[in-house]
């Protein structure tokens, strides 16, 4: 019970983690996606965590891509987000 945020905030700050260590041209390239999933409720004041880590490097189609996941966890140790991240640099 009580109020939560929606899940499109949540991805927010995903995408501005993934902002602050990859170029913007490659998050909104052709080919990058982002996907997330909320696992628990995020509450008003409560404080999050968000930790990433490039999980594959490969060449798709002569162009390089990086493979990341990025996971939220609150002031409990609750994962409360668990994304994926395809950037095309």
């Amino acid at each position: 019970a009580g109020t939560v945020n929606m899940g499109v905030e949540t991805l927010g700050y995903v995408a501005e983690l993934l902002e602050k260590a990859f170029p913007l041209r490659a998050i909104q390239a052709r080919g990058s996606r982002l996907e997330m999933r909320a696992t628990e409720p995020v509450r008003a004041g409560d404080t999050i965590t968000f930790t990433g880590k490039v999980t594959g490097k490969r060449v798709d189609n002569g162009a390089r891509v990086m493979d990341c996941e990025i996971s939220g966890t609150n002031q409990l140790g609750q994962t409360v987000a668990l994304a994926r991240a395809t950037l095309a640099l």
